[in-house]
């Protein structure tokens, strides 16, 4: 233990000697790991902020759908015990909401145009709770008792060249006999969602207006879950509504290409990772490779009056291991210093669309306990795995090259 003491003096004892180049090394290896704890609380931040986007907007955090119907969206295919699961989410404490709606692919003509559209049937006193249609309208006004008001996107409106108040006309195949039907409506409001092939190409009606017209009576073509915030596995959760007539997706499933772009996330903080924790090695190692040359003398000395091998290498490795020590909190520091500043107004990403999701709000990178820990430990054994060269490099030096070479 003594042996230990005498070595950790004379690590410390070089530090403070040079303070230049442990200000330096400190700093170069402090703000690898503030970038590297930044990085992640900001990719958090975009997953999270992407998942709420997705799930939020329209999406939610899993639908109900007749089994099958995702692969057509054939109408044909609703469910008709709508009511009855309604009742059930209503009652699940694991469930914070719960809409049904109806879809159905349809043409929207003006006086002007005609328009393709995927045309949902909602309702107006549930859906507020689950997504954000109500709060995406630019111009006019939600969904209300009136039951021949119609919302089309911002871009679907510009290309029937309607206003709010216009009338349009809604055709559809009627379930069942394949007839068409058709029914007059008024623009009552237009949004803008932000994601562009539902700002173009998808309208909203009442769901008892569209159920009248499509002729399924109290069904539905889905109903969209959104969770309460206490759930830790969904899957429980959608387990318990599957049957098989019923199909229960989450939010992965129903859009993978989301799924996959935060997968890369992952990916991408890995190769970040293994950039800076290289940097961070070559600037260990050429700290105390240069600490090492510049008391070769001693360390010769050191050799001589019979200092073992072992307890050389020991030294530059504690000397490591200490500036590593000084590194992470430097780095804890600067990440939260850093983040601090870019978190009063936030990265602002509004309207860039990524994955078929549209960032609607500034992004702020997010910190956790775990990157104050995990990110410190990845660097302390960067620090001690860089230091193994110079330590062997001392251990195997001979003393009377070193006091020759260097007097």
């Amino acid at each position: 233990m003594s042996h230990l003491r005498i070595l950790m003096a004379l690590v410390v004892r070089n530090l403070i000697r040079n303070k230049r180049r442990t200000l330096l090394a400190s700093l170069a290896v402090g703000v690898g790991l503030a970038a590297l704890i930044f990085t992640d609380g900001f990719m958090l931040s975009m997953e999270e902020t992407m998942i709420g986007a997705a799930t939020a907007t329209f999406l939610g955090d899993g639908q109900i759908h007749a089994a099958g119907f995702r692969d057509t969206l054939d109408a044909e295919m609703y469910m008709t015990e709508a009511d009855a699961l309604l009742a059930r989410l209503d009652a699940d404490p694991d469930v914070a909401a719960s809409a049904p709606r109806t879809q159905a692919f349809a043409m929207v003509s003006s006086t002007a145009h005609a328009s393709a559209a995927l045309l949902f049937g909602i309702d107006p006193t549930r859906e507020p709770g689950l997504s954000k249609v109500d709060e995406a309208i630019v111009d006019g006004a939600y969904l209300g008792v009136e039951p021949r008001r119609i919302l089309v996107g911002r871009i679907m409106a510009e290309d029937l060249q309607v206003e709010i108040g216009d009338r349009v006309v809604v055709t559809l195949s009627e379930v069942g006999t394949d007839e068409l039907a058709q029914a007059m409506f008024r623009v009552g409001g237009i949004f803008e969602i932000g994601v562009r092939e539902m700002d173009r190409s998808v309208a909203f009606v009442p769901i008892d207006r569209a159920r009248e017209l499509l002729a399924i009576d109290a069904g539905a073509h889905e109903i969209a879950i959104g969770l309460d915030a206490s759930v830790s596995s969904p899957e429980r959760v959608w387990g318990a509504y599957a049957t098989d007539r019923l199909e229960v997706l989450g939010w992965p499933d129903l859009m993978p290409q989301l799924a996959a772009a935060l997968g890369m996330t992952d990916v991408s903080l890995f190769f970040v990772a293994m950039v800076l924790l290289g940097i961070v090695v070559l600037g260990i190692v050429n700290t105390l490779f240069m600490s090492l040359h510049e008391r070769m003398f001693e360390f010769g000395v050191l050799r001589a009056v019979g200092t073992r091998p072992t307890r050389m290498a020991v030294m530059v490795l504690m000397e490591a291991g200490v500036l590593s020590l000084v590194s992470m909190v430097v780095g804890g520091m600067l990440a939260v210093i850093v983040c601090a500043l870019v978190n009063r107004n936030g990265i602002d990403y509004g309207g860039i669309e990524y994955a078929g999701v549209t960032f609607q709000e500034p992004l702020r990178a997010i910190l956790e306990f775990r990157q104050f820990v995990i990110y410190p430990l990845w660097v302390l054994a960067c620090c001690l795995i860089a230091g193994l060269y110079p330590a062997v490099y001392a251990a195997r030096m001979s003393p009377s090259t070193a006091m020759k070479v260097y007097t």
